[in-house]
């Protein structure tokens, strides 16, 4: 067995170890390295989207807060100004059926005193003509 090195064969094995090594650094490498460096451009991208629709959401989240917190406060305003106008209905209605109830309760006092006067004038006449009739009677008796 002879291990003596060969000079040719040790040139050609090296202009093919080059030369795999350009064409696999054209065929493999570059586009494997401009595929990664798209794919981090696309991630860069894609957090800066990411980021821009965090921010969206918050604000949206904040417009949603405010457009509530505006519409409790008309809605306290509406509960508000409709309780203010069913009061100011029920004084004006309480007032008108209390000034109805005093003209009634006026012209019942009115009426109950011309019964009354009536009464005590027909008692009165009664009372004479009992006092007579007892008169009379006495006196017939006295006959």
């Amino acid at each position: 067995m002879n291990l003596i090195p060969n000079p040719i064969l040790m040139c050609l094995v090296f202009v093919i170890l080059i030369v795999l090594m350009l064409l696999l650094n054209a065929w493999l490498y570059r586009p494997l390295l401009e595929l990664m460096e798209k794919r981090k451009g696309m991630l860069s991208m894609d957090s800066e989207t990411l980021e821009k629709e965090r921010e969206e959401i918050q604000n949206i989240h904040q417009e949603i807060h405010r457009v509530v917190a505006q519409a409790k406060l008309e809605a306290k305003h509406i509960k508000d100004q409709a309780l203010f106008e069913a009061q100011k209905r029920y004084d004006e209605s309480f007032e008108r059926v209390r000034g109805e109830i005093e003209m009634k309760f006026l012209e019942s006092k009115k009426l109950i005193d011309v019964q009354k006067n009536k009464i005590q004038k027909e008692m009165q006449e009664s009372h004479i003509l009992i006092c007579q009739e007892i008169q009379e009677k006495i006196a017939r008796m006295g006959r």
